[in-house]
This record gives C-alpha cells, structure tokens and sequence, in this order.
C-alpha cells in the first residue's frame, strides 16, 4: 500500500510550505507585504507608507 507514505509526505510538504509562509509573514510583517519581494532590513517599505 502506497497511498499512506503518499499522504503522510503531502502532510510533510504543506507543513513546510506553511512554515515558510509563517516566516515570510514574520519578516514581512503584514497581509498587505505578502507576496512582495523586499530586504528583510527595510521595516516601511515604499508602498506600505501611507
């Protein structure tokens, strides 16, 4: 039987994919920054300035 080393790896991956996008989410520091590519050393990026 493949099908339960199948799940338990898709469990494995989107454990880390969601891992990763807590930690974008940390360094990014809000929904608006998510997605956008930005130094980690910047806090206010251009166009979170309001």
């Amino acid at each position: 039987m493949k099908r339960p080393s199948a799940n338990s790896m898709n469990n494995k991956n989107k454990e880390k994919t969601l891992k990763k996008e807590d930690l974008k989410n940390i360094s990014g520091g809000s929904e608006t920054t998510k997605g956008r590519l930005h130094p980690p050393n910047l806090p206010n990026p251009p166009w979170t300035r309001k």
